[in-house]
């Protein structure tokens, strides 16, 4: 069997809304049954200017050995759209470099190949990750970003912090990561599925809030799959 994915409206979902709830009170069922809703609006400050974009970039791809993990983590934020959960549960055992130093890593659902100068903060990054852990006995601890207990990852909390210390939310830089992504010429939601590891949902309401006119075509391509 195959699932078909459709993103409805307030006023389309209620219906179907109200009969899943019947039948979740008044039926037995094997599992609760829920109906995912996504939101279409984007407040008009979601998004970061041009001017703003490229200074965060230009700061996050030169940063000092002092802050290259916070400022991997916000990359990985600002433009492959990984959110602050995703971000603090990357894995090294999801990780690959290439011949050509560039690396590969798993998002989500996709695996995909990092940006040459993303690459090099990676590089940063890990040598100062391996000359901690060995210091902690970290070593064996399979999370990218290690936390403060030995065996865990960083908290949501601690990359909370860091993306206060920049100015920004996470969810600033997640509909950034896209509309900038959208500019470049990904304009395709299977495309923005794979390149950020994101749901088909997801990437038709970003698509749907940067380009109304592209809302039919967008839900019959991820529907027809």
């Amino acid at each position: 069997a195959t699932t078909e994915i459709y993103t409805l409206s307030l006023h389309d979902a209620l219906p179907i809304c109200a009969f899943v709830r019947f039948l979740c009170r008044g039926k037995k069922i094997f599992r609760k049954l829920k109906v995912p809703m996504v939101r279409r609006n984007i407040p008009e400050d979601g998004f970061l200017s041009h001017q703003r974009y490229a200074e965060l970039l230009r700061s996050w791809l030169s940063p000092h050995d002092a802050n290259i993990k916070e400022c991997l983590i916000c990359l990985f934020m600002l433009l492959y759209g990984q959110t602050v959960k995703k971000t603090v549960r990357l894995r090294m055992s999801g990780i690959t470099k290439r011949q050509d130093g560039c690396y590969r890593i798993i998002f989500g659902r996709s695996e995909i190949t990092l940006d040459r100068d993303v690459s090099e903060v990676m590089s940063r990054y890990l040598e100062q990750r391996k000359a901690l852990s060995v210091m902690d006995e970290e070593w064996e601890n399979d999370y990218l970003f290690t936390g403060r207990k030995r065996g865990e990852h960083l908290s949501e909390a601690a990359v909370n912090y860091y993306l206060k210390k920049h100015g920004v939310s996470a969810e600033v830089l997640f509909s950034s990561a896209i509309l900038y992504a959208y500019q470049g010429g990904i304009t395709q939601p299977k495309v923005l599925v794979k390149a950020f590891g994101i749901t088909d949902a997801t990437a038709i309401k970003y698509i749907n809030m940067i380009n109304p006119r592209l809302r039919e075509e967008a839900e019959k391509m991820v529907a027809n799959g």
